[in-house]
């Protein structure tokens, strides 16, 4: 899984322009807003390791605070996300109280920046999010078999190599790779249909629609995708996000670019 930071600062020239320069792929993947309606559109679908934050978006005003309402949304930890804050405003004093009241993991003066050192903090900055992560696919389980409820309904769909232990592993394998997740307002578990075992969600982690499939490996791939495809109402799938076989099992992840992000209860961030 590819670590993802967010950088909101509304001068693409120079900041965005140095922060694609000095964080490498290695580290994680880029994005970037200039203004604040693109950075919220963002947050909502995606969830980051980390964002650089510049909680002020007028070079003009240094009292200019446009981002409190992100920086609201960020203090709070969501999902496990951290933030830092990077600023080219002289009120020194009013940056440093987001390190104390507000949840920052770090803060960063532009006149002072060095590459490394930002690096350095990212990193750190990852690690925290990452100890999020187990947590993360604990809940997405939760939800999808309803605290459990369904696991033997799930167990008489697939009949796993070594039962219930299998199981949980195999969605453990099937989480990590799309959480966290949102749950469709009309279909909020996972459903057990013959052999296969189906759900739909939002993931955070992509940025899209996912559908999922669990099946026996008793029925073929095609069978699955049919399955798939009768359960969700029409046929054409998005790219395969993850396919295997494991334990008598084969698990499959589509992109469903055409269910849109209303019928998922996705964050609200109030600007």
């Amino acid at each position: 899984m590819k670590h993802r930071i967010l950088a909101i600062d509304d001068e693409a020239a120079p900041w965005q322009e140095n922060y694609s320069a000095w964080i490498p792929d290695e580290l994680a993947v880029l994005d970037g807003a200039t203004t604040t309606e693109q950075a919220v559109k963002l947050l909502r679908r995606r969830r980051y390791d980390v964002v650089i934050l510049d909680i002020s978006m007028d070079i003009n005003d240094a009292f200019n605070r446009s981002n409190r309402g992100i920086q609201e949304y960020l203090a709070s930890k969501p999902e496990g996300m951290q933030y830092i804050i990077v600023s080219g405003v002289i009120d020194k004093t009013g940056v440093r109280d987001s390190l104390l009241y507000l949840g920052a993991f770090d803060i960063i003066f532009k006149a002072e920046i060095d590459p490394a050192v930002l690096r350095e903090k990212l990193a750190g900055a990852i690690d925290e999010s990452q100890r999020h992560q187990a947590g993360l696919v604990a809940d997405a389980k939760a939800r999808l078999t309803q605290g459990g409820m369904l696991d033997g309904a799930i167990l008489g769909s697939l009949h796993p190599k070594e039962g219930a232990a299998s199981l949980y592993r195999l969605m453990d394998v099937l989480l990590s790779r799309i959480t966290p997740i949102v749950g469709h307002r009309d279909r909020p578990t996972f459903v057990a249909r013959g052999q296969h075992v189906l759900g739909l969600v939002w993931s955070r982690q992509l940025g899209t629609a996912v559908s999922l499939a669990m099946s026996s490996t008793k029925a073929s791939e095609e069978e699955s995708i049919v399955e798939l495809a009768k359960w969700l109402g029409y046929e054409q799938r998005g790219n395969l996000v993850f396919s295997r076989e494991a334990s008598r099992v084969r698990l499959l992840i589509f992109e469903e670019p055409s269910v849109a992000d209303i019928h998922f209860d996705l964050p609200g961030i109030h600007v």
